[in-house]
């Protein structure tokens, strides 16, 4: 059996309660996790480091959550 490899996921969502439920779902599974509460702070994370997978909230205090996917 091989070991599945860890993904770096951002968790992006304005609600803390949520944002903690997907990081600690993430991290039992072995996945490196970071969060923002809003876009702007998503934005700082993503031009400072490279994520395989982009979780996040569509409607966020200062846009659309769809803005970080394009």
């Amino acid at each position: 059996m091989s070991a599945t490899p860890s993904a770096s996921v951002l968790v992006v969502d304005d609600e803390p309660d949520l944002r903690t439920l997907y990081e600690l779902t993430l991290l039992r599974e072995g996945h490196a996790v970071q969060s923002a509460g809003d876009l702007g702070e998503a934005r700082r994370l993503l031009s400072a480091q490279r994520f395989d997978l982009l979780i996040t909230d569509m409607r966020l205090p200062d846009g659309l959550g769809l803005s970080l996917v394009r």
